[in-house]
């Protein structure tokens, strides 16, 4: 018998593998273009200051060398505060080898507390449509006090007024307020916290710039984790620290929690809440506008709340008083999953969502237990569990250079996959074909065929031609084919 030889034409398969093999070295020594931010080495960066003035803003100056390429488009991107927005400026250049420009950021266009940072780049593209992009650099606007610093994880504490214990005191209560905050709300800070601390109002209100009521002791900014607020070294300095800074922190955990704007009276009520000292009028002043008839409507402070400060001290009051109530009456649990409603919900949704009837119902049991009338409380409907981040915080950002690598494993598992069936399809032709070859020769050995495969035909095709006549149909039983 013939010695059987498998029928490998591997042209196909070597075909397909070196084109995979391209395919993956193209994706690793290669950045997708649309992806990728090409950065160039014949751009150099050799000006990019800023300066700061109160009360006007910040200049931004760039000058740079180009070789090779000319310059085409130019943008300053701006993030205020460690972990605030990001802003981008068009500036108009002239395009060529040289770049000489500057931009300034006007105090009174944007929301540029004092002491807020601000994180530049320059972003220069050029006619090649590459992008040379300089490093990142920090520039402060500030007053022109002489501020002391204290950086902790979470908080940095600046003052100008008063020695490191003093420092050491806000910086103290400040951390305070945000682990009371987290242990019983499930609060976790994820974004730096920056405190400006001035001495007297006169300060403070020249710092602000005439942006909040007069009555304000505090302003916080919570897209751009900045808070300014008064802290007298006098007699009123505990007062002080009871009230404004556990209060602003309060406004910080709660969007930082929640990651959008809430009703203005919520926001107040719940930073009130968190007070270490409360005024003790609003209980009576609540009390009164219920049986006169002369509370605020919510909706009346759900954008803000009245200059006046007599209506204003009612405001803060009756918000104070329904969360209080809200919290107290049912339940930690409840007011924490009412948070996690709100990251997704509007108000009054979320609120039925989380305690299973309107708020308008609420608020009048809210009326009735001010006034000692019998209350019925629903029983809430979310009272589990919930992440102290929102979900879309969890998403990982992916580079462009981790998307490379990516592909070029993506590219390797579809190559073993396609290898795999290559060879699963080779083996089994092979081994089909060599059955059918064994059968051949065994058929060809007994003389029952004479086998011939024509020239002009495929490898795949046989012709079977008949030397002697078949045997009768009853010579093909077992019994036969044994002997």
């Amino acid at each position: 018998m013939k010695s059987l030889i498998y029928p490998h034409k591997s042209y196909p398969f070597v075909f397909a593998i070196t084109i995979l093999v391209l395919y993956n070295v193209l994706i690793l020594f290669t950045a997708p273009p649309a992806l990728a931010q090409v950065k160039t080495p014949v751009v150099e960066f050799t000006d990019t200051s800023a300066q700061a003035r109160y009360k006007v803003g910040v200049k931004f100056n760039l000058k740079a060398q180009v070789s090779n390429a000319l310059s085409d488009k130019l943008e300053l991107k701006v993030r205020f505060g460690r972990q605030g927005t990001e802003r981008t400026y068009s500036v108009d250049i002239q395009t060529g080898t040289q770049v000489n420009a500057d931009y300034t950021v006007l105090h009174n266009s944007t929301n540029m507390p004092t002491g807020i940072p601000l994180l530049y780049s320059w972003d220069l593209t050029l006619d090649n449509g590459a992008h040379a992009i300089s490093n990142q650099n920090i520039v402060v606007y500030q007053d022109t006090k002489t501020w002391n610093q204290l950086e902790g994880k979470n908080v940095t504490i600046r003052w100008y007024s008063g020695d490191n214990s003093y420092g050491n005191l806000m910086y103290n209560v400040a951390t305070d307020s945000l682990a009371t905050n987290e242990k019983r709300f499930n609060m976790i800070i994820s974004d730096h916290i920056y405190i400006s601390i001035y001495a007297s109002d006169s300060d403070f209100f020249e710092a602000v710039d005439g942006r909040i009521p007069a009555w304000a002791g505090g302003v916080a900014y919570p897209e751009t984790g900045e808070v300014l607020l008064i802290a007298a070294l006098d007699s009123n300095a505990s007062q002080y620290i009871g009230y404004g800074i556990p209060h602003e922190m309060a406004h910080m955990a709660l969007y930082q929690f929640v990651r959008k704007s809430v009703p203005h009276w919520f926001d107040e009520g719940f930073a009130v809440f968190n007070q270490n000292t409360q005024n003790p009028n609003y209980l009576k002043i609540v009390k009164d506008a219920v049986q006169n008839n002369t509370l605020l409507g919510f909706d009346s402070i759900t954008h803000g709340f009245p200059v006046d400060s007599k209506l204003a001290e009612l405001a803060y009051a009756q918000s104070v008083s329904f969360i209080t109530f809200l919290i107290n009456k049912l339940g930690d649990a409840a007011f924490i999953n009412l948070l996690d409603q709100l990251r997704t919900k509007a108000f009054n949704d979320a609120f039925k969502a989380t305690y299973g009837v309107s708020f308008s119902e609420i608020e009048q049991q809210w009326h009735n237990n001010i006034i000692g009338k019998p209350i019925t409380l629903p029983t809430p409907l979310l009272s589990g569990k919930v992440s102290a981040f929102l979900s879309s915080d969890k998403i990982n950002s992916v580079t462009v250079s981790g998307l490379r690598w990516e592909m070029f494993f993506g590219g390797g598992v579809l190559t073993l996959v396609i290898l795999f069936f290559l060879i699963f399809y080779t083996t089994r032709h092979a081994r089909r074909k060599a059955d059918r070859q064994r059968a051949l020769e065994s058929a060809k050995d007994n003389n029952f065929f004479d086998i011939t495969l024509p020239p002009f035909q495929s490898k795949y095709y046989r012709q079977i031609r008949s030397v002697k006549s078949p045997p009768p149909p009853e010579y093909y039983s077992d019994d036969y084919l044994t002997h």
